[in-house]
């Protein structure tokens, strides 16, 4: 299974389990990093309950044994408010609001096939309609 593959397949059904111990997600433009699997866990279900993801496209990837970047098309609603994504920014600007964002993910694995490192990049000054 490519890295792409393992990284859907987390994405859609994210467990600890699939995570490394020292395991971190980093999001770039707001400098928010979470560390640790159970940590992780619990704010992809916090931020599942933010905002609703739409669609997330991988546009092109690259991948080694052990690494992968993507370009990602993302496309969110917000829900109640930005979460990691726009976290400064008021609810009620984007409640019930679209957003379609460019990232590009790094997705790192150990030897031993668990997950170590995802950071997520891109413009948060996408505008909203």
């Amino acid at each position: 299974m490519s890295l792409c593959d393992k990284y859907q397949q987390f994405l859609a059904n994210p467990t600890a389990v699939a995570l490394a111990d020292k395991s971190s997600i980093n999001y770039v433009p707001t400098l928010t990093t979470i560390n640790q699997p159970a940590a992780i866990i619990k704010h992809l279900q916090t931020q599942a309950k933010i905002l609703k993801k739409k669609s997330e496209k991988v546009l092109g990837a690259i991948e080694s044994s052990d690494a992968l970047s993507a370009d990602v098309e993302m496309t969110v609603e917000f829900l109640s408010g930005g979460g990691a994504y726009l976290p400064q920014v008021e609810e009620n600007f984007l409640a019930d609001r679209m957003a379609t964002f460019p990232m590009v993910i790094t997705f790192t694995s150990s030897r031993s096939t668990k997950t170590r490192r995802f950071v997520k990049s891109g413009s948060t000054g996408t505008k909203l309609p």
